[in-house]
């Protein structure tokens, strides 16, 4: 029995590429990768990386707003709508934890 939860959340996920490409210039070499993406990043066996979970009040990716639409998305829903429904951040009192911890015998 699978204990991961079955609730809907958004995160932000990294991926370096790296390609050698033929080009004139930075500028050319940079025009090149991006004519070529889709193979370059076919071609790769690259990993992927959770950098966090997106909640309400954490920062968007660079170039992400609310009202885009995020990958794995089935119902057609914005970002800003999915932060909407995602239920409260449990907030755990830390400052009382100590009080149940058993105390060693001496």
């Amino acid at each position: 029995m699978s204990t991961e939860s079955k609730v809907q959340r958004l995160y932000a996920v990294s991926m370096v590429v790296t390609a050698v490409v033929v080009a004139t210039s930075e500028s050319d070499a940079e025009h090149v990768f991006r004519a070529h993406k889709s193979a370059i990043i076919s071609d790769g066996d690259y990993d992927p990386e959770c950098e966090y979970e997106v909640k309400q009040g954490s920062p968007l990716p660079q170039g992400w707003e609310e009202d885009c639409l995020p990958y794995g998305n089935l119902v057609d829903q914005t970002i800003g709508q999915w932060l909407d429904l995602a239920p409260p951040e449990v907030v755990r009192d830390t400052k009382t934890i100590d009080m149940f911890a058993e105390v060693a015998p001496c």
